[in-house]
């Protein structure tokens, strides 16, 4: 069985079994900015995922799926407005005031991945995603950051990470602004710690998989370009979040 079958079968899988209710007509007119994310808004936001291509590229690209409807609650991250400004206007980098709003973000999410699939499929994810805007009408977001490393080889998730972007092979970052990507050139990410209960199976078939609901610690900070000629660039200013709402998906199977 291919990895995208496989894949596909468990994003399935925890469509049925993790969102379990429907939601009401009321909570579907008032998306996001409570905390939690209903279905319909866990919908909207693998769409804008899948259309931002966050994660494309990537051994978690076809997670995203599984890990947002394993999620029900969400926090917010945020820079000083201010320091957002300054730091771009001290590295010398074009700043439009409105993407000064993008120093914080309405939702966000930290998730970790880890698999086992045989000796030549074997690996660990950890990233972290912010999004403002989400609008289950039209299944997008007006922007979002994604920030992430991963590693092939193993799948014993690390207690920490810290890690240079562009400079470390696993460590990458973006932003998207609805209409352009912007790809981490330079700056950092660390996950201090996290803390994860209860486990839940979401097995499907052959493949093993488990859940389980917590929360990362950590910050960060990068300049990303648009790869044009000349090119923009966009930059994010130092995030620190503590306690941020994550799952932790644990999947294995045999080649």
């Amino acid at each position: 069985m291919s990895l995208r079958n496989k894949f596909g079968i468990l994003a399935v899988a925890a469509l049925f079994a993790v969102t379990g209710c429907s939601d009401t007509i009321d909570d579907l007119t008032d998306p996001g900015g409570d905390g939690n994310l209903n279905s319909a808004e866990k919908a909207a936001l693998i769409n804008a995922l899948e259309s931002s291509g966050a994660f494309d590229g990537t051994p978690v690209s076809l997670y995203a799926s599984l890990a947002v409807q394993t999620l029900n609650e969400v926090g917010t991250i945020s820079a000083n407005r201010s320091r957002a400004i300054d730091e771009a206007i001290e590295a010398g980098i074009r700043l439009a005031v409105s993407r000064a709003a993008a120093s914080s973000y309405e939702g966000a999410v930290g998730v970790q991945v880890s698999w086992d699939f045989g000796s030549v499929d074997v690996g660990w994810f950890i990233g972290i995603v912010g999004w403002n805007g989400l609008s289950v009408q039209s299944q997008t977001v007006s922007e979002l950051v994604a920030v992430y490393g991963y590693q092939m080889g193993s799948s014993e998730l690390p207690p920490s990470t810290d890690a240079s972007i562009g400079e470390d092979l696993y460590a990458a970052a973006m932003y998207w602004d609805g209409l352009t990507t912007y790809h981490g050139m330079s700056g950092s990410a660390l996950m201090s710690g996290s803390s994860f209960s209860g486990d839940t199976d979401c097995s499907q078939m052959a493949i093993t998989c488990s859940y389980s609901t917590g929360t990362m610690n950590g910050n960060f900070n990068f300049v990303g370009s648009d790869m044009g000629e000349p090119a923009d660039m966009y930059t994010q200013p130092l995030v620190s979040f503590s306690g941020l709402p994550s799952v932790r998906i644990t999947i294995s199977g045999s080649t």
